[in-house]
């Protein structure tokens, strides 16, 4: 799995691992821009190497975020009929202000549907799947329970429906035996 960090910040990872037969091993590595290094995350033998913390006391880090989002950022050849999801999870400091979630698609905004069940806050949207433009910008905003605002962008593409034009029908011509 290859994950980007697109700016400088805290990015909650979570790695689950388990084996049931034979060895096996993980290295969590960040790899340098040009490609050629891979640096282990926390390695003390290694000053360039990323520090990962297990907790942090940061209210940033501690405030709820977007755990699910779908379709895939950056994917393509999304059917134009599956809807847009998130799923945002409370923090431990905060928790997510429901009326205050929104969303919107290429810049209009959306008519979302949302619910919050304990610390899960679901949001969907299902947009006209005959979309003109294949290339779709989702913008997520809402209020955290401290009134900090959050924001997550996406994009992905969708394959275009083809649009039925006007209805033709042909008719056949029968001629007469005679006139053969």
């Amino acid at each position: 799995m290859v994950l980007v960090a697109p700016q400088t910040g805290i990015y909650p990872i979570r790695i689950l691992y388990w084996q049931t037969t034979l060895g096996a091993n993980l290295q969590f590595y960040t790899i340098s821009p040009d490609g050629t290094t891979r640096v282990l995350v926390n390695d003390p033998n290694d000053s360039t190497a990323l520090i990962a913390y297990r907790d942090s006391n940061r209210t940033a880090a501690n405030g709820p975020y977007a755990a699910e989002v779908s379709p895939f950022p950056g994917s393509s050849g999304v059917a134009s009929t599956i809807p847009i999801t998130a799923l945002l999870n409370d923090g431990l400091q905060t928790t997510v202000t429901l009326s205050s979630v929104s969303m919107s698609l290429n810049a209009v905004t959306a008519s979302i549907t949302k619910s919050k069940t304990g610390a899960r806050t679901s949001v969907s949207y299902s947009p006209p799947p005959l979309r003109a433009d294949p290339n779709n910008a989702v913008k997520l905003t809402y209020l955290d329970s401290g009134s900090v605002s959050h924001t997550n962008q996406w994009s992905f593409q969708i394959k275009l429906r083809a649009s039925k034009g006007p209805q033709q029908t042909l008719t056949q011509c029968h001629k007469p035996a005679n006139d053969i």
